[in-house]
């Protein structure tokens, strides 16, 4: 099992200008949203990360549980999902996206349930896909995004 699998790398929007695993200023931090499939069913993830690329999220993540650097999980969102596509993000103040990100579970949370999956990190921000949920996501982050 490869520790930053090439499936992953090759999602990263552009990994000659970006290198891997490489943060933005201290002062700041990216909201994002990722989608998965497993047998059939859609999923919805928000998340928040230092990364440039918000995809390096999910091989940190990956890279983390083959390596076993947290012994709860198990499993990857790489390894048990069947499909992973990047989705929307955004850029901002440490503070702002983390207000963004709990305004919008809190949302979620008040019209569904984090979805029964295997024990991995984040496994608490990801839902059964509805547009519903997308849109919610959507729409704060359109609110909250840095605008110079």
């Amino acid at each position: 099992m490869a520790i930053v699998p090439e499936e992953l790398l090759d999602k990263r929007y552009d990994l000659k200008k970006v290198p891997l695993y490489e943060t933005v200023q201290d002062w700041l931090s990216k909201l994002y949203l990722n989608y998965f499939e497993k047998d059939g069913v859609r999923y919805i993830k928000i998340g928040k990360t230092q990364y440039k690329e918000t995809v390096d999220r999910v091989i940190r993540n990956h890279q983390a549980f083959v390596e076993g650097w947290d012994k709860w999980v198990e499993t990857s969102m790489f390894e048990y999902f069947d499909k992973y596509t990047p989705g929307k993000s955004m850029q901002n103040k440490k503070e702002i996206v983390e207000k963004c990100e709990q305004d919008i579970l809190k949302a979620w949370n008040s019209v569904s349930k984090p979805a029964t999956l295997p024990k991995m990190n984040g496994m608490s921000e990801i839902f059964v896909y509805s547009k519903q949920l997308d849109t919610i996501a959507r729409q704060v982050m359109e609110r909250n995004k840095y605008r110079g």
